[in-house]
């Protein structure tokens, strides 16, 4: 592996982690809402942020499978 691609697979992780932390936020922000509304707008952010985190896992996967970056 290169710096510059240890460099890009360090970012990634970085929004990998980011990702991960914001679905949580939101589960437990919609468990303690009191407004229905609430939850299920809190719920759907939850999904996005999990949609997003694939999506980095998906781009790692490539950075790490290449060869001379």
């Amino acid at each position: 592996m290169t710096t510059e691609q240890d460099k890009a697979l360090a970012a990634v992780k970085m929004a990998i982690q980011m990702e991960t932390d914001g679905k949580e936020f939101y589960l437990k922000a919609g468990e303690a809402s009191g407004n229905e509304l609430g939850k299920k707008l809190l719920t759907q952010l939850a999904a996005e942020e999990d949609i997003h985190r694939r999506k980095f896992v998906q781009i790692f996967e490539t950075i790490r499978a290449q060869e001379g970056w």
